[in-house]
C-alpha cells in the first residue's frame, strides 16, 4: 500500500516510486486528488495512488518547472500544485512566481490564474497597469 508520497502503478510492486524523485525536494510532494464539495473544488491528500498522475505538491508550494516553489505573499497554493493569487495582485504565466501588488487600483487584478486583469486592463502590462486601447 503506497504511502501519501508515493504511488503504484503496477500490481505485485514490492517498493512504491517516490513523487518527486530526483528533485532533492521530495518532502515538498505529496499524492493528492480533487474533490468537489458544495461547488468549491478541495484537494485532499490519498494514500494507495496507482499513477504518477496523482503525484503533486503540498499546500503552500506550487509546482514550476518539475519543482515544488514556496508560495509569498498574494499567492495560494492549497495542495493542488497550483499557484493562484489573491484580489490586489498580479503575476504573469510565464513567471508565476514574481507577485506584484497592485498599488492604487487594486481593483484592477482581480486574482486567479496568472496572467488576470480586470476587463479593459492589459493583461501585458505588469500589474494591469494600462486600460486597453
Amino acid at each position: 500500500f503506497a504511502l501519501r508520497d508515493r504511488y503504484a502503478n503496477d500490481t505485485g510492486m514490492t517498493e512504491c516510486f517516490i513523487c518527486g524523485a530526483g528533485t532533492g525536494q521530495e518532502e515538498k510532494w505529496t499524492t493528492s486528488q480533487a474533490v468537489v464539495a458544495q461547488g468549491e473544488e478541495t484537494w485532499l491528500q490519498v494514500q494507495g495512488s496507482v499513477n504518477q498522475s496523482y503525484c503533486g505538491c503540498i499546500a503552500g508550494t506550487y509546482l514550476w518547472n518539475g519543482r515544488c516553489e514556496e508560495c509569498i505573499q498574494g499567492s495560494i497554493c492549497a495542495g493542488s500544485s497550483k499557484l493562484l493569487l489573491e484580489p490586489g495582485f498580479f503575476s504573469r504565466p510565464e513567471e508565476p512566481g514574481a507577485v506584484y501588488r497592485c498599488f492604487d487600483e487594486p481593483i484592477r487584478c482581480p486574482g486567479g490564474e496568472p496572467g488576470t486583469c480586470a476587463v479593459g486592463r492589459d493583461t501585458s502590462t505588469l500589474a494591469c497597469s494600462a486600460c486597453l486601447p
